[in-house]
């Protein structure tokens, strides 16, 4: 199928700096990849992207999974360096899929950075000092995790872990 250059070239930049799309299997609607360098909302025919990426599905530069009447697209490692020589990219640049994230190890909570785990053996380790029973330490851990909304998996782990620290077994 021909596609316009200019639309060819959108879809390929937007594919190297996300790493994936996705299209509805619709050939009929649009598809809008986000703003240009100038603020200008880029939209393509969504016959345009699906038929570009079976092309590059054929050639093995992208994975496809279908679901839900939605295509999702995949760079591999030869579509990265066919896309990178394509498009006249650096070597430096690479897909957003494959940065590393910024996002904090730890969940922010009522116990700051060392999070829940930390808190109930801490709390464990204070019962142990006291007259500290079994009741007492699964009362105090349950007031944690509700406290922090662990799930209900997690819970049981954490007051089994609080009555094995306090030595209450």
């Amino acid at each position: 199928m021909l596609v316009p250059k200019k639309t060819r070239l959108q879809i390929y930049r937007f594919l190297f700096k996300e790493g994936v799309i996705c299209a509805k299997k619709d050939v009929r609607t649009e598809k809008s990849l986000g703003t240009d360098t100038t603020g200008n909302e880029i939209i393509v025919r969504n016959l345009y992207v699906i038929k570009l990426l079976n092309s590059l599905k054929s050639r093995g530069y992208v994975r496809e999974t279908f679901n839900w009447q939605w295509y999702y697209w995949f760079l591999t490692d030869e579509g990265i360096e066919y896309l990178r020589e394509y498009l006249h990219l650096p070597a430096d640049i690479i897909p957003d899929t494959l940065k590393k994230s910024t996002r904090p190890l730890t969940l922010p909570g009522p116990f700051g950075e060392r999070g829940a785990v930390a808190s109930v053996a801490s709390v464990a380790a204070a019962l142990t000092g006291g007259t500290a029973t079994v009741t007492s330490v699964v009362a105090t851990v349950t007031s944690v995790v509700s406290a922090v909304s662990v799930a209900s998996a997690a819970s049981a782990r954490l007051v089994a872990s609080a009555v094995a620290a306090a030595g209450l077994e």
